[in-house]
């Protein structure tokens, strides 16, 4: 059997307005965010895979509008194969009342009542964020018939601080099974060979770096292969200053610093360290000339302000002001 794994669309999210400076071009990475999880039944599709597996987080809110629950049943329809569901800490409140896309015939959504689901040589057993009980899932990998078995779950198996935290990952390498599909964080993270966070599928967030996709696994060959496909990449570029930079010198410091990236397609956070004058500038013309060149970006200005102590001490002279420094 060969599938998709994929995680955290969040249909319905809005990509930071504030890399945006144009609004038609907020619009253009709202529709690619929408997008993205399409592109993922386009590509099982076109590759006639078995199935789709949706580990958490499909939908972000309860708003979501019904051109786009049409366009999932839509998505739905035309793959005519098994999509397994769980839902997250984002999609908790999902019911089949105002989402009746749950009732279609392809998608499956395990739940407490239905926690799992025999597909051929292989049971698919799935517990949401607040279902889990990993003494429940034991039970369950034991009693299931077939040679294969694949797990869903969202939550973090990392960070115990989390406030969906589930269990340890140690607790995860015991389990009996041939892979484990994992939801919530959203940057791929491949823990063990068969335990993997797929990560999103587009960068929603300025902190969102890294490649962003979905996995594709054949459990007949065990192989389990990260198959980028996100349309722009978030990349973090920092840009270190001397304190002398006026607006025209820090604009070209900031675009040396990018000049091999796509800088009219993908997405940047520029991270200024080091140091700024004493009477600094706004960055707003910094921000006007690069409008000029990159896609979307944020400044987040760390710099640290340069006093010139020998000047301050001569303005000073003879007062308290000049003992102190």
């Amino acid at each position: 059997m060969r599938f998709i794994h994929t995680a955290d669309s969040h249909l319905g999210a809005s990509p930071s307005r504030r890399l945006f400076k144009r609004h038609e071009d907020y619009l253009k990475r709202l529709n690619e965010c929408e997008d993205a999880l399409f592109k993922v039944f386009d590509y099982a599709i076109k590759h006639e895979l078995d199935a789709i597996v949706l580990a958490g987080d499909v939908f972000d809110h309860p708003r979501i509008e019904p051109r786009l629950l049409k366009r999932l049943e839509n998505a739905l329809n035309q793959f005519a194969k098994p999509v397994i569901m769980i839902l997250g800490n984002h999609d908790a409140f999902v019911d089949v009342k105002r989402f009746p896309v749950l009732n279609h015939p392809h998608l499956h959504l395990l739940t407490k009542a239905q926690p799992s689901l025999v597909i051929g040589d292989v049971t698919f057993i799935g517990q949401a964020t607040q279902a889990f009980d990993l003494d429940t899932l034991i039970s369950m990998i034991d009693s299931a018939k077939t040679s294969k078995k694949v797990i869903l779950l969202h939550g973090d198996v990392i960070n115990k601080k989390d406030d969906h935290y589930l269990t340890s990952l140690n607790q995860l390498k015991k389990l009996h099974v041939d892979y484990i599909a994992l939801g919530h964080i959203h940057q791929h993270q491949t823990l063990t060979k068969t335990i993997v966070y797929s990560g999103n599928l587009e960068p929603m967030d300025p902190t969102e770096t890294g490649d962003k996709g979905f996995m594709l696994i054949d459990l007949d060959k065990h192989t389990q292969t990260f198959v980028p496909s996100s349309t722009r990449q978030m990349h973090h570029i920092t840009v270190a200053c001397e304190g002398d930079e006026d607006d025209v010198t820090l604009t070209n410091k900031i675009l040396e610093n990018i000049k091999d990236y796509k800088l009219s397609h993908d997405l940047f956070r520029f991270i200024l360290t080091g140091y700024k004058p004493l009477q600094t500038q706004a960055l707003e013309r910094v921000e006007s000339r690069l409008d000029e060149v990159v896609f979307a970006y944020e400044v987040k200005d760390e710099r640290q302000t340069m006093i010139d102590y020998d000047a301050l001490k001569q303005n000073y002279q003879n007062t308290l002001i000049e003992t102190l420094l």
